[in-house]
């Protein structure tokens, strides 16, 4: 699979964030209109952020759903959003897109985002303890 990264550098920050972007994960498929529950873990399985999809605007285009991150466990200041965005045509989806981002972790380490307790990405934070990172049905590997 290949990997396309990014360097973004943030207006008000000193560090750079490392932004990943990567094909939608099989398990994701077709189940991010019903998605819930989105928790960003530690390696050791402990959710430092927790955040529960709601739907922001939905028509016969498309679905924006949104999940503001809250604290849980370690770095209770830290902060991150999960977006999903969906779009139709004809009834079926032709784009499937999870963004999350978060800020305040700990720095270079590694943590996983689960939707609905599905393990879906594992990143690594930077020195700054910022990551973002974008699956997409429209990134191709």
């Amino acid at each position: 699979m290949a990997t396309v990264v990014a360097a973004v550098v943030a207006t008000n920050v000193e560090a750079v964030v490392q932004r990943v972007g990567e094909p939608l994960p099989a398990v994701l498929l077709d189940k991010l209109d019903d998605a819930q529950h989105v928790e960003v873990r530690t390696a050791t399985g402990q959710a430092v952020r927790i955040g529960t999809l709601a739907t922001e605007s939905e028509d016969a285009t498309g679905i924006d759903r949104a999940a503001p991150l809250a604290g849980a466990g370690e770095r209770p200041s830290a902060t991150g959003l999960a977006e999903v965005e969906l779009t139709k045509e004809n009834g079926v989806y032709t784009k499937q897109e999870l963004e999350a981002g978060v800020e305040g972790l700990g720095a270079s380490i590694a943590y996983t985002v689960f939707i609905d307790d599905a393990e879906v990405w594992t990143f690594t934070t930077n020195q700054s303890g910022k990551a973002a990172l974008k699956l997409s049905t429209n990134i191709r590997e």
